[in-house]
């Protein structure tokens, strides 16, 4: 035992925190709702929410600040805190300090790596272990004193603070270019000559089989500015992130797993080619990508980048039972095409948001890394807060 944590309180987990076991009924009330599949692995946030409209089971209810932590497979490590009241999966514990205790800093508790091994020693199932609340209760730890706990919380949370701030900036940078894109490429109020916008100042229009289009443009195919390939699978991977396997394993709508070598090092688009549909992934590192997806490059990455948003992949399915694109059909796919000039303004505008994405994907990357890192040092005293 360190000279720090003997000056700690050691305490069961049970005497920290509490289940909280609302239960929530399916009703007309619409309500926000946080599935396991709402909870982003390993990074501690939400990808989104879903609502309670439709659901057809008991779930439980949460207030805001509540930690929400899946016990189905915990080593996905799908610990959160939402900022608003709403109803989660059963397959979610909600949780709750107890009185002496810290609510941040107990999120944070569970959050950490240590935690979450500790929580696979008596879980149950084997294909789909949960962890075991009766078990995990009971098992004992050193706590700092209150006004501790809330200094190491302070930290992690700027930490995830800045996290926050980035994604937020990320995603208002994403509205902008997505309507510069509209307003340029599906409406035609691109920059004319004289700086106005083209089809609003009276700009000629011409007709083609996608209908009206700018004098000039020609109708090309999706294939005339990519090169579209499919993913392969994989020799061998893992669910959770070891000292061997690192590598992003890609799917259709996420990360699905880790390998040990990558099969792209570049700036590429990935998008569903069996199963989920219309979600695009850009990754501008070493990833993996599965059979079950389409890799796609171009020199007109962000142009690119917003075609993809804007198809209408229901049109596109193939699959009876499933649904599928073909690599043809994602080839063949029709679209106006600017002329050079259009497309050089849209890639000098385009390219600066592209830039700060990336720049800010890093960022939180590197925050992420650091927290991590930190997080389980400042919860077994190795390092304090001053």
């Amino acid at each position: 035992m360190t000279k720090t944590l003997s000056k700690w309180n050691r305490d069961k987990l049970g005497n920290t925190i509490a289940l909280v076991k609302n239960s929530w009924r399916p009703s007309d009330e619409n309500i926000k709702y946080v599935g396991l599949e709402h909870i982003n692995q390993d990074e501690l946030s939400l990808n989104g929410v879903g609502a309670s409209e439709g659901l057809a089971s008991n779930k439980f209810r949460f207030s805001k600040g509540d930690i929400l932590f899946g016990k189905l497979r915990p080593y996905f490590r799908k610990v959160v805190r939402p900022s608003f009241n709403g109803v989660c999966s059963t397959d979610i514990w909600v949780m709750r300090a107890k009185e002496g205790y810290d609510q941040s800093y107990l999120f944070y508790f569970m959050a950490n790596p240590v935690l979450i091994s500790k929580s696979m020693g008596a879980s149950t199932g084997t294909h789909m272990p949960r962890a075991d609340w009766n078990y995990l209760s009971g098992t004992e730890w050193y706590f700092p004193e209150l006004s501790e706990q809330k200094e190491i919380a302070e930290v992690l949370s700027s930490l995830d603070d800045k996290i926050e701030l980035l994604q937020k900036q990320s995603e208002t940078l994403e509205q902008i270019a997505q309507a510069l894109f509209k307003e340029w490429f599906l409406e035609f109020n691109f920059p004319d000559k004289n700086g106005k916008p083209y089809k609003k100042s009276g700009g000629k229009m011409s007709d083609s089989e996608l209908g009206e289009i700018p004098e000039g443009w020609e109708v090309g195919f999706l294939n005339d500015i990519s090169e579209i390939t499919s993913g392969k699978r994989p020799d061998n991977s893992v669910d959770k992130k070891t000292k061997t396997h690192q590598i992003p394993l890609v799917g259709a709508t996420r990360i699905m797993g880790y390998v040990e070598e990558p099969l792209y090092d570049e700036d590429i688009l990935v998008i569903g080619r069996v199963g989920t549909h219309g979600v695009i992934q850009r990754f501008y590192d070493r990833v993996w990508v599965s059979d079950n997806a389409f890799v796609i490059k171009s020199k007109d990455f962000v142009f690119l980048y917003h075609v993809l948003k804007n198809i209408n992949y229901e049109k596109l399915n193939k699959g009876a039972v499933q649904p599928l694109i073909t690599q043809t059909d994602l080839k063949n796919y029709k679209l106006a095409m600017p002329n050079d000039n259009v497309m050089d303004l849209f890639g000098m505008a385009g390219s600066e948001v592209f830039l700060k994405l990336k720049e800010n994907s890093f960022q939180v990357n590197v925050l992420s890394k650091i927290r991590d890192f930190l997080l389980p040092k400042l919860m077994n005293g190795e390092v304090r807060v001053k």
